[in-house]
């Protein structure tokens, strides 16, 4: 007989007869999927990744200055992107560790994870087309069927994909693809070391690689375009990915289950706070310098997986000291709210902030004291973008994972088993 070890759900099942093995699959499915449901702070990242991040393209798409004490915070939102990779993969290892595992195929979970993700995708990626239609920035052939088969993130001049914003779902899916390799060998300590070890070596590796195979004669236009290319690529993220599996694993191992002391908790976000603080600085500079001038690969390359690095604690450490005591700080209502839409959130953003710059421009008129205007700008904002992403989630998203689970069923077993 083989044993299957549920890791965190303490729980052994014995491969018997038929009957016995389709109930203990079941019962692993619930208990899973139960599991999965029991993180809040897990939603609430989500949440705080979706605000932030509409709050700095608020300011440098919407053109809206931001109050003073918060122009640093500001500054950096975009690296809130990186909030959604890590709780991405945390969620990933929490749903599907076993339950995709015992139910018997890879095929369910890409079913399933393409039906949570193209829906609303695509519903973006046409609106978009039809907004460019006529226009110099018209989608080619080419790119509509790049971001059709989510491969858009391997080619330099598509990476950006169609929907604004689009190019973190070209690296969300390009993980998907490969998660299950990692997933397997990730439940033993020195699996995931090996993991977190290897992506950072393919990350240092990749833009001296990439910057060697950069067309000659070298450009300011080319070098952008290669770097940002590297910048926004998986090669670069993985890091990110597998940071966020191994909080994962360190919450199934050591903190599931177990009732710890509520100031253990307040200390790591506390800790993960002051590095926060200290950081901002620091990614800002990096971010000028990549802004102010085109940006060099092989200069800042390495500086900037160092960055990618640097993230990687930080996030993590506040992940893990939520997942300890879920501060109401960060995880309350609001922050569940936009995480649920957060996927919605992040697609529907950037169009209506783009489409609301004239509103923008007339409440600039006002003279109205500073800050007073971003607050306003951001309210109106924040209302239609969550009206709108409530509307897609319950429209366009739930109706796909309903799809997606009910066509990973149909698959059968033993089709590609996960091992």
């Amino acid at each position: 007989q083989k044993t299957f070890i549920m890791l965190g759900l303490g729980t052994r099942y014995h491969r018997g007869p038929r009957a016995g093995r389709a109930q203990n699959e079941k019962k692993v499915y619930r208990l899973a999927q139960a599991f999965s449901q029991r993180l809040p702070f897990i939603d609430a990242l989500r949440g705080l990744a979706a605000i932030y991040v509409l709050l700095f393209h608020l300011t440098f798409i919407g053109n809206v200055p931001g109050p003073q004490a918060l122009g640093s915070l500001l500054f950096v939102g975009g690296s809130a992107v990186n909030i959604f990779f890590m709780v991405s993969a945390f969620s990933l290892g929490a749903s599907s560790d076993d339950a995709d595992a015992t139910r018997g195929t890879l095929g369910r979970f890409w079913i399933r994870r393409f039906w949570r993700i193209a829906p609303m995708f695509y519903l973006i990626t046409l609106l978009e087309c039809l907004h460019l239609r006529g226009s110099p920035a018209e989608p080619r052939a080419g790119a509509i069927a790049a971001n059709l088969l989510f491969g858009f993130g391997l080619f330099p001049d598509y990476k950006e994909g169609i929907p604004l914003g689009g190019w973190t779902v070209g690296v969300e899916m390009l993980f998907y693809t490969i998660f299950p390799l990692f997933l397997a060998r990730s439940r033993h300590s020195a699996g995931m070391a090996l993991l977190c070890a290897g992506s950072v070596i393919l990350a240092f590796c990749a833009g001296p690689a990439i910057a060697a195979l950069t067309p000659r004669p070298l450009t300011g236009t080319t070098e952008q375009l290669y770097f940002f290319y590297f910048y926004e690529s998986l090669l670069i993220r993985l890091p990110l990915f597998m940071a966020g599996l191994a909080c994962f694993r360190i919450y199934m191992a050591r903190l599931s289950g177990r009732s710890l002391p509520p100031v253990l908790g307040l200390a790591i976000i506390a800790l993960a706070c002051l590095l926060i603080s200290g950081w901002m600085g620091w990614e800002g500079r990096f971010i000028f310098n990549v802004t102010a001038a085109p940006p060099t690969l092989a200069a800042l390359a390495n500086t900037a997986v160092v960055h990618q690095l640097a993230q990687c604690t930080i996030w993590g450490i506040l992940l893990i000291g939520l997942s300890i005591y879920p501060l109401a700080l960060f995880v309350n209502r609001v922050t569940l709210f936009f995480g649920r839409i957060s996927y919605s959130v992040y697609l529907l953003h950037l169009p209506i902030i783009v489409a609301l710059r004239p509103v923008y421009g007339r409440i600039a008129t006002y003279g109205l004291m500073p800050g007073a205007a971003y607050l306003i700008d951001a309210a109106i904002t924040l209302a239609i973008v969550s009206a709108a992403a409530w509307l897609c989630f319950h429209s366009v998203e739930k109706p796909g994972m309903r799809a997606g689970k009910w066509l990973a069923a149909r698959v059968p077993n033993g089709a590609i088993a996960l091992k």
